[in-house]
């Protein structure tokens, strides 16, 4: 086993620790949990192990996108896209590295326990506490790190508020009032004037009216993109995906292919309505970033690229950080005919399964869909059956509508 030079195995810091051995017991995947979230409220940071004695371990726990769910299911809030899972010890083991969370602190939502020989029940992490990384090992917070962090919260806020005074730039603005809206439990509600010209930044964030129209929630959407990259949400997204002829604003696309990629929602639709070098500009740029989950989203989009491309940017995603960002691509590569008359079938099976003939359930009446024989009416139903549902029923829905979004735009892409 490899180890590094002039360090011991067991040695360990604030943004460090070192397991020699995995051997996939609950009681060491709670604690690998545990610790990935302790970083994650602290200033980041990674853990290594050297040997992962069960293979399967790799694809089933060791994963960033399985770990990043695992730890989800402890917290609240969530995190995303910080996390990033690499072999070494000669791909023995594996190194996971967890950045400093932008929205903690993150509490434990439920237990992490498990049962033990004796059939009892022991704690790893309990609900309510905020885990916390001290030198060398987990802890949770005490009063004392909760005075620290309110007070540097505060202290943030009226840093903003000052730049706000001295230099008044819209962008620091925007900042601080979100930076409040954070932290504090009650908000004098604002209702919008139109005409006080001065309410309108504070509409965008703040106001308790609706938008009267998707155009406007759209411009305000972009403009909070632009002050602190918020994407759009899955039903802001639903809402355009049905109306996209009306959205012809190139950065408007942009902004829609963007939050898709993150929300994990169709791409093809968007991709037919960017000008093509501004396509593959973003692609490319999506796969150089390398986050999470757009990496592996993006993935799934490449191949109805003109195939010489479509391989070249392949072979840069198969060198991501993430196992299932380059898993998914040695899939592709394996399975996906890059002959432009057959790939998009070809792909549409690898990444989506071969079934074609789906029933849906909307407001109670089932209707039947064929991915491969489809119109409007169709992509009407299915989105509005995604926002009608539980969560539970969303991931299946979800995968029909990407389905049938590559099979009629992904050939538009594929020509």
């Amino acid at each position: 086993m490899i180890t590094p030079k002039n360090k011991k195995l067991d040695e360990e810091s604030y943004t460090r620790e070192e397991k020699s051995i995995f051997n996939g017991s609950e009681p060491e995947k709670l604690k690998i949990i545990q610790t990935l979230i302790c970083f994650a409220n602290y200033q980041g940071g990674e853990l290594r192990v050297y040997e992962v004695k069960n293979r399967s371990d790799f694809k089933n726990f060791f994963d960033a996108a399985n770990i990043e769910n695992k730890i989800n299911s402890f917290i609240e809030p969530s995190i995303r896209g910080i996390i990033a899972v690499k072999h070494v010890n000669n791909k023995k083991g594996v190194s996971i590295t967890i950045k400093k969370s932008s929205q903690f602190p993150h509490f434990y939502k439920k237990d992490g326990c498990f049962i033990n020989f004796k059939n009892k029940k022991i704690f790893i992490f309990q609900r309510g506490s905020i885990g916390i990384r001290r030198s060398g090992y987990n802890d949770v917070y005490n009063n004392v790190d909760f005075e620290q962090m309110f007070k540097k919260k505060i202290a943030e806020i009226f840093g903003s508020i000052q730049d706000i005074v001295i230099k008044q730039p819209m962008g620091k603005l925007m900042d601080a009032l979100q930076n409040i809206k954070k932290i504090s439990t009650e908000l004098v509600p604002y209702v919008y004037n139109p005409s006080d010209p001065l309410a309108i930044p504070i509409k965008q964030i703040f106001d308790t009216e609706p938008f009267k129209d998707l155009e406007e929630e759209l411009k305000a959407a972009i403009k909070l993109w632009k002050t602190n990259g918020t994407l759009a949400n899955e039903n802001l997204i639903c809402r355009a995906y049905l109306k996209f002829t009306r959205i012809k604003n190139q950065e408007w696309v942009k902004f829609l292919f963007l939050s898709s990629i993150e929300r994990r929602l169709p791409l093809c639709l968007w991709s037919t309505n960017l000008k093509r070098n501004e396509l593959d500009k973003m692609i490319l740029d999506v796969v150089k970033k390398d986050f999470y989950p757009s990496a592996q989203e993006i993935v799934k989009l490449i191949p109805l690229l003109p195939s010489k491309k479509a391989k070249i940017i392949l072979n840069i995603s198969a060198k991501s950080k993430y196992i299932s960002v380059t898993n998914l691509v040695q899939k592709v590569l394996d399975n996906v005919s890059f002959n432009h008359r057959l790939k998009l079938a070809s792909l549409k099976n690898t990444i989506y399964g071969t079934r074609n003939i789906y029933e849906i359930i909307l407001h109670g009446e089932k209707f039947r869909i064929d991915v491969n024989n489809s119109n409007e009416d169709n992509f009407k139903k299915i989105v509005f059956a995604f926002t009608d549902t539980n969560k539970d029923n969303k991931a299946n829905l979800k995968n029909i509508w990407r389905s049938l979004d590559m099979m009629v735009y992904g050939g538009q892409l594929a020509k």
